[in-house]
């Protein structure tokens, strides 16, 4: 009898060992992060040579990109170096680099970039920030606009309608040529006798 209960007594207390080493076996092949998520692996694709155009459904818009290179991040981020980018008789945007968020539709643009309108005018700009959405555009970086009538430089500026009004803000300076408010204000006989 002493024996079977040294036996049974034996296997009592190895259950609560057994048990316990495997607890802690379980507790160590749990990943444990500060912030409470799982860590997310950063998916990068990237290509070189990159043609792309998106179309507005809404006004029938075609925007066509070009990018010499393009590195998609997490699937959200694209970045585009040495990009150019068209919107059919709109605006022409040549950029060294730009970022793309997918999913707040916005762009944006730094380094030294240049903007042509169809009407010749030339915007130097070294920022950039572009909402697809609302067709609202903006920098808070000095902007110098060249025309054939002049240049108007200002401390930023904010554009509409997919760049099509541009509304200078701050030291907003013109140097224009002599006769170009006569022949755009000024018409009729009664011009000619001031």
């Amino acid at each position: 009898m002493i024996r079977s209960w040294n036996a049974t007594g034996f296997k009592l207390l190895l259950l609560p060992a057994v048990a316990a080493g495997l607890w802690f076996m379980a507790q160590g092949d749990q990943a444990v992060t500060t912030e409470g998520e799982p860590q997310r692996q950063d998916i990068t694709r990237a290509a070189d040579k990159v043609k792309m155009q998106d179309a507005d459904l809404q006004t029938g818009m075609i925007t066509f990109i070009r990018a010499d290179k393009v590195v998609e991040k997490q699937g959200r981020f694209l970045t585009l170096d040495d990009v150019v980018i068209d919107r059919a008789d709109k605006v022409h945007v040549v950029a060294r680099t730009a970022r793309y968020d997918l999913k707040l539709s916005r762009l944006d643009v730094t380094g030294h970039i240049v903007l042509t309108t169809p009407d010749g005018m030339r915007g130097d700009l070294q920022s950039l920030t572009w909402e697809k959405a609302s067709g609202r555009a903006w920098t808070d970086d000095p902007v110098r606009l060249t025309t054939t009538d002049g240049v108007i430089t200002a401390r930023k500026a904010v554009m509409q309608k997919d760049m099509e009004e541009i509304s200078l803000i701050g030291d907003v300076y013109a140097k224009m040529a002599g006769d170009t408010f006569r022949g755009k204000f000024v018409d009729g006989p009664a011009a000619e006798g001031r």
